[in-house]
């Protein structure tokens, strides 16, 4: 069973299912990489991987989406920042253009009338939890999921949430509509609990 998921459900999401599933089917092998949503879906998609877990929506109608659960966007700066944040201040620890949590920020951003060329950028990175670790460094402010920010919060990580931005998204499981009633798919479908099924 190959599976592409980005940063966030890799951590959050995805290793509860994996466990369940392999409790479920132990002779099947679980091949999974991690990687940004886009790359993900580009893999789905040239049918490398059989399912994806991403933070955005595919925009293909060749893909079949179904929830797993709603996040929201926060700011996050070290726990011991004196500076007050600010939009046009704070240095920004940008993730990468094909980021679900990239694309989302530059939606908030859109709609709150701040373009992404006027922030000060401090750094442009592909990872998660080495954001994280920047920030509670001390090298700037980032976007990132409530789920990560809480969680880091939680774990006595140094940072602190300063701004939580006004729009939901969520991240999904996705698959190929051509291979709805494979078998093996539709196992692993069936371990997500009930509640989460939605399809989008």
């Amino acid at each position: 069973m190959r599976i592409a998921t980005s940063s966030i459900p890799s951590r959050f999401l995805l290793p509860a299912h994996l466990a369940v599933f392999h409790q479920t089917y132990p002779d099947v092998e679980l091949v999974v990489q991690v990687c940004d949503s886009k790359e993900a879906l580009h893999l789905l998609l040239t049918q490398v991987v059989d399912l994806a877990f991403v933070g955005m929506k595919p925009q293909s109608a060749e893909m079949v989406a179904r929830i797993l659960t709603a996040d929201r966007l926060v700011v996050i700066a070290p726990q011991q920042a004196v500076q007050e944040f600010s939009w046009r201040e704070s240095p920004f620890i940008l993730r990468e253009s094909g980021s679900g949590t990239r694309r989302a920020t530059e939606q908030v951003l859109t709609d709150l009338g701040v373009s992404l060329e006027s922030l000060r950028k401090a750094a442009q990175v592909n990872d998660a939890e080495l954001i994280l670790q920047m920030v509670e460094d001390g090298l700037g402010v980032a976007v990132v999921s409530r789920l990560q920010a809480e969680n880091a919060i939680q774990t006595g990580r140094g940072v602190q949430i300063v701004k939580e931005l006004p729009a939901e998204r969520s991240f999904q499981v996705v698959w190929l509509r051509s291979r709805a009633g494979n078998p093996l798919l539709e196992a692993f479908l069936s371990i997500i609990p009930a509640d989460e099924q939605q399809d989008a």
